[in-house]
């Protein structure tokens, strides 16, 4: 499935909402008929409904992406444990002013 931009959704919602402004100013239209226009303004509801939950869903899954849950994060290498380790040591050092903790 190809992923949609952000610029998408709210184009095709801009749309959706212009396409719903125009049936309610304008209801009598050549293109919806009186007959026809409650159907019409349905389609244009349901429609925005599942373009906002479209774009929601997008938004979710790229924010899901851009920040990573703790857990899951691959573990620590034994050569950021010592990095970190040492760092750690030196802070507490400089803290406490003692040559070792």
């Amino acid at each position: 499935m190809t992923d949609l931009s952000d610029d998408f959704f709210e184009t095709a919602l801009a749309g959706i909402q212009e396409r719903l402004d125009d049936l309610i100013t304008q209801p009598k239209s050549e293109g919806d008929p009186p007959d026809k226009w409650a159907k019409s303004f349905s389609a244009l509801m349901k429609a925005e409904a599942d373009a906002k939950a479209r774009l929601e869903d997008h938004r979710a899954k790229t924010f899901a992406k851009q920040h990573t849950r703790y857990e899951d994060m691959p573990p620590p290498t034994p050569e950021d444990e010592a990095r970190f380790d040492a760092e750690f040591q030196k802070i507490l050092s400089e803290i406490f002013g003692e040559d070792e903790v």
